[in-house]
């Protein structure tokens, strides 16, 4: 397709055209016409030839194809956070592909009880899907709900957040994140997985992660809001995403208790961060990475110099001050107060704007 067809193909799509019109309204304020998004897709396309704008998002179908580009391309962080978290000791429960259907998922529910379930699939209002958009949780299946009563959800999904979240909550399930819009992302079909598509996906599976690190629920949704700003304003991000990181943060929605937060196997490891001014601020419990070290991602919004003060079994250890810049920076803390040390804590700290 030519450039002008693949414009023209986008400003078919009324949801499309409203985030760029939102972004346009966000940036330069004022009225913007239909032309003035034309023309912000014809500047976009020139810079960024590869760019595609794609959607969790499409009618349910009796016959599917077996692979499409938006789960494709989701499948491969979802495993990414997978990853993450059996580093750090958690038991991960892997549906992929041609697992994620609604027998096997029951069956894995029902077998390994998990306390949070990290979700990817086509979605619409009332409906969740899997493989070959095969419905799995919708609103009104009864059983369904009771199966994950209790339990902590993150869809990456559009949609869900409209009616199905708050039915689900409803019904028992503790908390849930979920999108009440379509989630929309841009993607560089010849650089899978990475390029446009990280700025999306690391900002959704942000909350993830932090829940992982032991944050609640609105401790995390409100970091990967954080997260969301953040690329929306980092002037390396190319513009041709930032409508959508705009849409997608302005739907990403948090459900049910505030104050859930996975309960971790082990000692209780709670991290403290210490400004310049004293400022303490409690910023997550650390989760196991193997046999007595512990580990957490720390995030500032300024480089600046910092301690550390870490609590674990009746005891409370401070680093010394350390100074943080743009990056990431290593610092191992060692408690005192015996022969021998019986754990080792590291907080990885990163600056995020």
């Amino acid at each position: 397709m030519s450039v002008d067809e693949v414009i023209e193909e986008y400003l078919k799509d009324e949801k499309i055209v409203r985030a760029i019109q939102d972004y346009l309204v966000y940036r330069r304020g004022g009225v913007v016409s239909l032309n003035d998004v034309r023309e912000w897709l014809r500047e976009q396309l020139a810079k960024h030839p590869n760019a595609r704008i794609v959607k969790l998002s499409r009618p349910l179908l009796t016959a599917a194809p077996d692979h499409d580009t938006p789960t494709y391309w989701g499948a491969y962080y979802v495993n990414m956070f997978a990853d993450y978290a059996e580093r750090r000791g958690f038991t991960v429960v892997r549906l992929n592909s041609k697992q994620v259907t609604k027998k096997d998922f029951i069956l894995a529910v029902e077998k390994n009880d998990p306390i949070m379930l990290s979700l990817l699939g086509h979605g619409s209002e009332k409906v969740w899907t899997g493989y070959n958009n095969e419905v799995i949780i919708q609103v009104g299946d009864e059983e369904m709900a009771e199966l994950l009563k209790g339990r902590i959800i993150s869809f990456l999904s559009c949609l869900v957040g409209a009616e199905l979240a708050p039915w689900l909550v409803n019904k028992g399930v503790r908390t849930i994140r979920a999108y009440d819009e379509e989630f929309i992302f841009v993607i560089d079909p010849s650089n899978y997985p990475d390029s446009y598509a990280w700025y999306f996906m690391d900002s959704h599976f942000t909350f993830d992660r932090m829940m992982v690190m032991g944050k609640t629920a609105e401790e995390a949704h409100d970091i990967a809001l954080e997260r969301w700003q953040h690329y929306l304003e980092d002037p390396d991000v190319p513009e041709v995403c930032k409508p959508y990181l705009l849409h997608d943060m302005k739907h990403d929605r948090l459900f049910g208790d505030p104050n859930a937060r996975i309960i971790k196997p082990g000692i209780t490891v709670k991290c403290y961060l210490i400004d310049e001014e004293g400022n303490e601020e409690f910023v997550g419990i650390a989760s196991p990475i193997e046999d007595n070290i512990y580990g957490i991602e720390v995030y500032v919004k300024k480089p600046g110099k910092y301690k550390i003060r870490w609590e674990a079994d009746g005891v409370s250890v401070e680093t010394g001050w350390f100074t943080v810049k743009a990056g990431i920076q290593l610092e191992p803390i060692f408690p005192k107060g015996g022969e021998e040390v019986k754990q080792r804590f590291i907080a990885k700290v990163k600056v995020i704007r």
